[in-house]
């Protein structure tokens, strides 16, 4: 009876209007948001909000909320304790102020990058004992104090790149010795933060690129015993201590890229047997010795590109690579002209191979290794003559053309063949005489050339020797014919005095006509 006159009640509909209104309340989503209450989720990225909505479900694990405009977190995450997940990047947060996070016992991960923090409190991050991943790039921080950090034991992940972080002090990171990986990226350091890096005996990866360290002292980094990757990409480094890697038995990645080093240094890497990859582009390198990595005997993958003064790179610089190096790249090094074919045929497990925009003309020929994948010549001056013949037999004789080594070479030159493809040439572009065989048909015809020029002079030797013997029996002759003259004095002898032979065969001209009467006939000089 109660229970009926309760329904019949005039209260009873606006009773249920509340009910309905407080059930709203609670879950309330606004309406550029996409709420999931089965999955305990929201995301409201740009959604214009100026503040962070405190009518979700309180059950919330996680909340994302980048891309708004969002200026403070103050009084408006107490409402959600179970939160897993934040996301509140893109803002305009720039303050955090202290303990405002404190009621997120739960969060593992919380990215407030892109907001426009200047300073971090020491009691900011109070509270956050299960954070692993703290996302802080792209704001306006200058400095880290001791104890900013220290209540997040269980971090992992910290990314502080693209800051303006002068200073680093030397207990910042004391807490925190569970974590893998530092970004440094993009700061303004002049020195690697060596005490504020000695707690990290966990720490894996490193990135301190893009910052102002011109020198790394000795055992800077020797902390680390853990690292393996190691970035000093973009700083200004001109000197590297030899022992300045010395305890990073481990590291297995190595970027000294966009740096000012004038050699490669040799001594300070032997201390790095484990090394997997190492990069040194960019830097002001003028040549590469023999044995120039040596120890390195587990290196993988190297980069030597755009290095704006190698001029020499020796056919065994890389002699001791020559059983585990796979990827080799020598780029955009305008002033190397000259490649020594060992460089290549002795690298044996070489897969990749980019030798592109170098100051290459020609290319000696290259014994190419059995598990090379790719081969790039291309953007070199190459001259398209007999000199790069090999080059083309060895792409037209593979039988799979979609496995051989080369990418496609345009010709640079002679002249008639510039722009063209060089496969795509024909061959009798390619041909010339070897030396030896040009030296062997000089030889030839000099030696046919001496022959004919000694038989002609033996002819006209011989030609004017019968000239000479014929002249002389003629003049005999006639003497015999000429009459005696009576002022003459008188023979002392009666009789004349003539060779008994004349060995010589003659002409019918040369004969003589005997001057005594009777008739007259022609007697050989023989016979006179």
């Amino acid at each position: 009876m109660r229970n009926c006159q309760f329904f019949t009640s005039p209260m009873w509909p606006l009773l249920v209007i509340i009910g309905l209104w407080i059930s709203q309340v609670v879950a309330f989503c606004p309406s550029q948001c996409q709420c999931n209450d089965h999955a305990l989720e929201t995301n409201c990225m740009s959604a214009r909000l100026d503040v962070v909505p405190i009518l979700l479900n309180p059950a919330l694990r996680s909340l994302k909320l980048a891309h708004n405009r969002i200026t403070t977190i103050r009084q408006s995450l107490d409402f959600y304790t179970d939160l897993e997940v934040l996301d509140l990047s893109h803002n305009n947060i720039d303050t955090l102020g202290k303990r405002h996070l404190e009621s997120q016992k739960m969060l593992t991960s919380l990215n407030l990058s892109y907001n426009s923090l200047h300073y971090l409190e020491e009691q900011t991050f109070s509270g956050l004992t299960q954070l692993q991943v703290l996302d802080l790039r792209h704001n306006h921080l200058t400095r880290i104090d001791d104890y900013v950090l220290g209540d997040l034991e269980e971090l992992t992940d910290l990314d502080l790149s693209f800051n303006s972080i002068e200073f680093l002090s030397s207990e910042c990171f004391a807490s925190l010795y569970r974590l893998r990986s530092l970004n440094l990226n993009s700061n303004r350091l002049q020195l690697v933060p060596s005490a504020s890096l000695q707690s990290l005996v966990g720490l894996m990866s490193l990135d301190l690129s893009l910052n102002s360290i011109a020198q790394l002292d000795g055992e800077s980094l020797g902390s680390l015993v853990q690292l393996r990757d190691l970035n000093l990409a973009n700083n200004t480094l001109h000197n590297i201590h030899f022992a300045a890697f010395e305890g990073l038995s481990q590291l297995l990645v190595l970027d000294l890229s966009w740096n000012r080093l004038e050699y490669v240094p040799g001594d300070s890497l032997l201390s790095l047997p484990t090394l997997l990859s190492l990069d040194l582009s960019s830097n002001y390198i003028s040549q590469i010795g023999p044995f120039a990595f040596n120890d390195l005997r587990q290196l993988e993958s190297l980069r030597l590109s755009s290095l704006p003064t190698l001029q020499y790179v020796d056919g065994d610089a890389f002699a001791s690579l020559n059983n585990s190096l796979q990827t080799l790249i020598i780029s955009d090094n305008k002033l190397w002209t000259s490649l020594d074919p060992r460089i290549i045929s002795g690298l044996k497990r070489l897969r990749y191979v980019d030798l592109s925009g170098n100051g290459l003309a020609t290319v000696a020929p290259v014994h190419w290794p059995l598990h090379l994948e790719y081969f790039d010549l291309s953007g070199n001056p190459l001259e398209c003559n007999c000199s790069m013949h090999w080059l083309w037999q060895s792409h037209m004789r593979s039988t799979n053309r979609s496995s051989v080594p080369m990418k496609d070479i345009i010709c640079h030159g002679p002249a008639h063949l510039q722009r063209q493809h060089f496969f795509q040439l024909d061959e009798s572009h390619l041909l010339c005489f070897s030396a030896s065989y040009i030296v062997l048909v000089s030889l030839v015809s000099g030696l046919m050339l001496a022959v004919f020029l000694a038989l002609s002079v033996l002819c006209c030797y011989w030609h004017r020797q019968r000239q000479t013997n014929c002249s002389h029996v003629k003049h005999l002759a006639n003497n015999m014919m000429q009459p005696s003259n009576v002022d003459s004095p008188p023979f002392k002898s009666k009789t004349l005095s003539l060779p008994k032979t004349v060995d010589y065969y003659l002409n019918d001209d040369d004969y003589v006509y005997h001057p005594a009467g009777g008739p007259i006939k022609p007697i050989p000089v023989t016979a006179v």
